[in-house]
């Protein structure tokens, strides 16, 4: 899912940081985002490569948001000279291209990280922790491409110590469950709550899945960690419902490695059977994405599912590339729309004219839709004007504890 998990991982120090990029909104936008969810200082903007060298010579700093591709000046000259000439400033490479050349040029120059924008609002703290304590960020870059050979050797000590971190985070029982709630639009109440995990460090630090996730799921240690999720919401849901909190349900995300190996379905038959919960009380989100990698085996494994009574949602709904007819052909229970849709969709007519069209195809497919990242009063009244269902944002709530979830429960 979509979420802000920069909330959970505000870094204690008080880094300064340059923003370098030659789009305005961009600079406002992030400085903004960094300024609200973060104790990081952005003390000074750039709007090409050699602005910010000018900059340079006047303000320290820490860290450097650098555009790839800025005028006068781009962003792999700019990192060359600011390199030899500042070895101590990490920088963060922003471009919007995936291709493998660039990432290639980038790291070879000295860039202690390389982001997509498209992943900078969700997943930038987690990167400026990354390369802060000395490891390289490259998230999403190099999934279906070979990692360049400059970087195989460094980063194999990397991969070892990350994966030797979360098998003994498994053993010592360090991961844990947040719950995000969903919202009724009919009522105001919680509908259902999203099991997110989390990782908590011996020292009580608490890391977001941005932090760990790409690794587990490389290593294949999140079938481990996606089943002790699967088992220990359901549990926590039959411990709400023996209270009396019977009309709520739980979801719970299955990844790439879960989803392919088709072990989920003796998983889920298993937690069902030992908890007695009603089944359809267990929303199964698999993303869109996800089920069009293989339409044949997220067909099957759905029926599966559907026949075992639970809630199947098709998460992240919309950045996919499934047509009517798939949608028709799968059997789920609704469509969780993306929150790229909700972005702005206040005052952007075309977000707004897409996301109407989703919910009024789910409608006449007589699914359920959810909507997530809803931020704002105006996104909520746009939403409510749409007819959506269901929403999930921190306009509501953050992710709860166990025990916040049940004080908010309390208070409906």
């Amino acid at each position: 899912m979509a979420e802000l998990q920069n909330l959970t991982l505000e870094p204690d120090e008080d880094y300064r940081i340059i923003i370098a990029d030659d789009h305005q909104m961009f600079r406002d936008g992030l400085k903004n985002m960094i300024h609200s969810k973060s104790k990081m200082n952005v003390v000074a903007e750039a709007s090409d490569g050699k602005e910010l060298l000018s900059i340079l010579e006047k303000i320290n700093c820490d860290i450097i948001l650098l555009d790839l591709s800025m005028p006068n000046l781009n962003g792999i000259e700019a990192l060359e000279i600011i390199k030899n000439k500042y070895p101590k400033i990490k920088i963060l490479i922003l471009t919007m291209y995936h291709e493998n050349t660039y990432f290639k040029h980038a790291i070879e120059k000295g860039a202690d990280g390389f982001m997509l924008k498209t992943e900078m609002f969700t997943s930038l703290i987690s990167a400026i922790r990354q390369i802060t304590s000395g490891d390289i960020y490259f998230k999403n870059l190099t999934d279906k491409k070979e990692i360049p050979p400059v970087l195989q050797e460094k980063l194999k000590p990397l991969k070892i110590e990350i994966e030797n971190e979360i098998e003994e985070a498994i053993s010592n029982n360090e991961f844990i469950i947040f719950y995000q709630p969903v919202f009724s639009m009919n009522d105001g109440k919680i509908s259902s709550l999203e099991a997110l995990v989390r990782w908590q460090k011996p020292n009580g630090e608490i890391l977001s899945p941005d932090y760990f996730l790409a690794a587990a799921e490389k290593s294949g240690q999140i079938r481990k960690i996606g089943k002790f999720v699967l088992i220990n919401a359901v549990k926590q849901l039959k411990q709400w419902r023996d209270i009396g909190y019977t009309n709520i349900s739980v979801s719970v995300n299955f990844s790439a490695i879960q989803f392919e190996c088709g072990q989920i379905i003796d998983d889920v038959k298993e937690v069902l059977e030992e908890s007695g919960i009603p089944p359809d009380k267990l929303r199964v989100e698999v993303t869109e994405s996800l089920a069009m990698k293989d339409v044949a085996l997220a067909k099957n494994i759905f029926l599966k599912l559907r026949d075992l009574g639970v809630t199947i949602l098709m998460d992240d709904f919309g950045i996919g590339h499934s047509s009517l007819k798939y949608i028709q052909e799968f059997p789920v229970h609704g469509l969780k729309i993306d929150k790229s849709f909700i972005d702005s969709i206040e005052n952007n007519n075309v977000n707004k004219l897409l996301t109407q069209s989703i919910i009024t195809m789910a409608k006449h497919l007589k699914l359920k839709t959810v909507v997530e990242g809803v931020e704002n009063q105006k996104q909520l009244e746009t939403l409510r004007e749409l007819n959506c269902e269901e929403v999930q944002g921190f306009y509501f709530s953050k992710p709860l504890t166990d025990k916040e979830t049940i004080i908010r429960l309390a208070e409906e």
